[in-house]
Parts: structure tokens; sequence; C-alpha cells
């Protein structure tokens, strides 16, 4: 592309661009649309450009949109001839020499990057959307890049339903709770109870010795071996119960952390809404109600504690046996082991299901799986 600006201008529409759908890259083998990088794979093409025109009836039909970008390396966004967003890339006029700031590491590769995009940025008509993509160094290996535009049509609407979860869960895990407790209480008499049938019996059968020595002898014998196996079978029966409410709640705490990053995220993305016209009052309002369901950073260590006591050194297993696996590779195990399926995983992670199942992919090429073996199996069979 010319190093002059704006690349991105109205003459590039006669320009004969080649047209695919995303994820585009190469190198990394899951790609929709493979790109280009040059003749020489050890001096790759530092920036590759993206170029889409489309068409919006009424803008003011949103009350903002959401712009959730994947890239690796790092990218420059431009709407309409005016840049809106850089990712990864250093501050000054940006040309086809401008390299990233960092390399992505793997785990960034898959990040989803959220910006709010406010409506008065968006033209009645044709609008032009234009992307550089930015590589760090030329030698790279790799190349991913996927962008996507959503309407966020009702803020009350969705700070309602957010609201009315949240109130569901927190009234669900108060009840479990509740149960779980008094269930500990049960257990507990029933363990006292029978302590106090096993010392009667002990009793009695000291008596009976004195009178018929070798009878009720055998007798006891018989009985307190029939015994001690019913309340083994009892104890464990309770115990895998235990452990099965214990799942519930771990289910049930993973959906309210997955909710309060979403609310976590929104609240941040709905601050840059605060100064267009007429949105102001409402998205302050919305930003002190959601206040109270911010995440806490070790919230997920304690989940993955709480985990581990049910599927005791299943993450240390993983990590001893497929050490490459990065940190977000781990918690999509542990979904999978939960029987989540992947719509359920992607409104969770409030990603799209394809993104879902490209980190599946990814994640069965990394366990070494052979083509005909189910991940799902895999990972629910696994220690």
């Amino acid at each position: 592309m010319p190093d002059n600006e704006p690349w991105f201008s109205d003459f590039n529409e006669e320009l004969n661009w080649k047209t695919g759908y995303a994820e585009f890259g190469y190198g990394d083998g899951d790609e929709t649309t493979v790109i280009g990088y040059g003749g020489d794979e050890e001096n790759k093409y530092l920036t590759s450009y993206f170029y889409k025109v489309f068409e919006v009836e009424e803008p003011e039909a949103y009350i903002g949109y959401l712009l959730n970008v994947v890239v690796d390396d790092g990218a420059a966004i431009y709407l309409n001839g005016n840049e809106i967003w850089r990712i990864n890339l250093p501050e000054g006029r940006v040309t086809d020499g401008t390299t990233a700031e960092v390399r992505v590491s793997k785990e960034g590769e898959e990040k989803i990057h959220v910006f709010v995009l406010e409506t008065e940025l968006l033209k009645k008509g044709k609008n032009v959307l234009a992307v550089s993509v930015h590589q760090k160094d030329s030698d790279t290996s790799d190349c991913s890049f996927s962008l996507e535009l959503v309407g966020a049509k009702d803020a009350k609407q969705v700070h309602q339903i957010l609201k009315n979860e949240g109130a569901k869960l927190d009234e669900k895990l108060d009840d479990l709770i509740a149960e779980l407790s008094l269930r500990d209480k049960e257990i507990e008499l029933q363990v006292k109870d029978q302590e106090l049938e096993l010392n009667r019996l002990y009793v009695n059968s000291i008596i009976g010795v004195i009178s018929v020595i070798l009878v009720i002898g055998l007798i006891f014998w018989y009985s307190q071996t029939k015994r001690n196996k019913n309340i083994a079978e009892n104890n464990e029966a309770l115990k895998h119960e235990l452990i099965n409410k214990n799942r519930e709640l771990i289910n049930l705490s993973m959906e309210q952390l997955n909710k309060n990053r979403f609310i976590h995220d929104l609240e941040s993305d709905l601050s840059n809404l605060e100064e267009g016209e007429g949105s102001g009052h409402l998205v302050t309002q919305l930003k002190h109600k959601l206040s109270s369901y911010s995440i806490r950073d070790k919230e997920w260590e304690n989940l993955q504690l709480h985990f581990e006591n049910v599927h005791s050194d299943y993450f240390k297993k993983l990590r001893h046996d497929f050490p490459m696996l990065t940190s977000s590779e781990l918690r999509l195990c542990g979904y999978i082991k939960l029987q989540l399926t992947t719509k359920e995983i992607a409104s969770m992670l409030y990603v799209e299901p394809k993104s879902v199942q490209t980190s599946r992919y990814r994640l069965k090429k990394k366990l070494n799986l052979p083509k005909g073996e189910d991940l799902v199996q895999f990972l629910s069979s696994y220690y």
C-alpha cells in the first residue's frame, strides 16, 4: 500500500481488493481466509490492510455499538477517514513500516478487545471501516485478525436482564449454601447415631459372650461385619451426594464469575458513552447500579481451588502432561469437564460460538489427540 495518508480514502474502492471471511491471517492453521505475506518467510510484510464499506440506514436506532477485535500483533482502526482506536501500537503517525510495540503471546492471540463506538461516529448511508494490522517483527510465524460490529439497542433492557439474572443467581446460591449446611448437620447426626448404635451393640455383645461365648460371638461377628459394611456404604453415599452438591456450587460460582466479568467489562465500556448526546444521565445511572457487581482479581483462583476440591489435581495433572497449555485453555478444559456446551461456554465468555470452536480446535491439537478422538470424551474421562 502507498505510504501517503489516508490509504483508506475512497480511491481504494477502485483497487482490486481480495475478499474473504474472518478469521484472516496465516501460520496458525485455523484461519478462514489465508492472506499473503510476501515471498520471503524470514522477511514477511510488516503490515496488512483490510477495508470494508457498509450501509447504515439509521445510526440512532442503537444507543451505541460494540466493536469486538482479535488481532496478532497490533492494529490501527479507522472509521470514515478518522482513526478511532489503535491496539499495541506506538504513538505518532502510522505507516506501512510501523511495528507493534510487543509480540503477542499465545494467550493474547485469542483476546477479544472490546470498544464502544458512539452513534455519532456513524453516518447515514455509506460508511467505511479500515484496519491496518501490524507485526512486531518481519520474521513472525503467524498473523491473525477478525472484527465484529454489534449494535446495542436498549440500555435499560440490558441493565434489567443483568439485574434479574444476578438476583436469581444470588438467591439460588444462598439456598444451595443453606441446603449444604443442613446436609452437613444431618450427616453429623447420622454418624453420631451410628456410633451410639455401635456402642450399644458392643455392650450387648459383651453380655452375650458371658452367657454363651461361642454362639453370641459368632452372631456378634456377623452382625458387626454386616453393620460396618452398611455404615461404610451409607457414608460413601452421603459423601457422593455432598460432592454433587459441591459441584453444583462450583457451576453456580462459575456462572456468577462470568456474569460479573461481563458486568465489569460493560461498566468500563459504557464509560465512553457519557459524553454522547442524551445518553450521559442514563449511562451514569447504569454504571452506578452495576458498580456493586464488580469482580475481584482472585475470584478465578478461588474458583479453581474449589474445582480442585471436587476434581482433585485435575489442573495439576493437565499442566504436568501438557505444559504448553495457557491459562485460558486450562479454563476451557474445566468448562468441558463440567459438560458445558459450546453455546453455554460462548455465553459465559461473551464471545461468539465460533470463537469457542476455534479454541477447542487449537486445544485438541495441543493435546495431541488423534483425528477421530472426541475432545469432550477425552477431557470428561481424563484423570
